[in-house]
């Protein structure tokens, strides 16, 4: 999601390879990337890992702030989807959250230290035109979509317990190495190619609790100074 925050923050843009990758030699890139690190760090989260590929080297710099964090290398993240980046880390996900990493968040208790279940953070709403679950009578996911009515629409913050994490890290794996797998992304490995194997309940926010930015559109919703801007930068 380097392309939304360059659009936010228009000078952590990379001038030599475009709006749709971060410039890791400026240091306002790292003050946007702290703000996500930071909330971890808040919630008593001390093994953190972050997954890296374009000019990955260029985060050893947050290793003075943060010196527990960890690096894993993706050396696809070019030529794959995000399934590329969860697979690269497919040995760390038992008992761990999976964060996207273009959320703002308001409400800094839906980061937890322990969770208890397998979850995905959701907001219920009667319409979206983006990524959303529909659940069965207990409240566990059992369906994918894009778009949907009366629906929860997914927000990138995930938990998976230590047995479905393991299972998790072995499924990806597998599905990336299917002729389609690298045009997937991770989430409909579990939601789709193996919908009703998992048994991931929704956890709900509210639209207030975090912001999720995916398009130019949002983020000026978020910041109304960038109306007057067009929509490609």
């Amino acid at each position: 999601h380097s392309l939304a925050f360059a659009h936010y923050k228009p000078e952590i843009a990379s001038r030599k390879y475009g709006m749709d990758h971060l410039d890791l030699y400026k240091k306002e890139t790292y003050q946007f990337i702290d703000s996500l690190l930071d909330a971890a760090c808040a919630a008593g989260i001390e093994d953190i890992v972050l997954v890296r590929g374009y000019l990955g080297g260029q985060f050893d710099g947050l290793l003075e702030k943060y010196p527990r964090l960890r690096f894993v290398e993706n050396p696809h993240f070019l030529e794959m989807n995000n399934i590329s980046s969860v697979d690269a880390a497919r040995d760390l996900l038992a008992g761990a959250y999976v964060a996207e990493a273009d959320l703002l968040y308001y409400e800094p208790r839906l980061v937890t230290r322990y969770q208890y279940g397998s979850n995905y953070l959701a907001i219920p709403t009667g319409h979206t035109d983006d990524w959303c679950f529909h659940t069965d009578a207990e409240g566990n996911i059992n369906r994918i979509a894009v778009g949907g009515d009366d629906c929860w629409q997914m927000v990138g913050l995930s938990y998976w317990t230590p047995e479905d994490g393991a299972r998790l890290g072995r499924d990806i794996h597998a599905a990336l190495e299917t002729p389609d797998g690298a045009r997937l992304y991770w989430d409909e490995v579990p939601m789709r190619l193996h919908g009703g194997e998992y048994r991931v309940a929704v956890r709900p926010c509210r639209f207030g609790d975090v912001m999720e930015i995916d398009t130019f559109e949002e983020l000026k919703a978020l910041d109304p100074s960038y109306a007057d801007y067009p929509d490609e930068v």
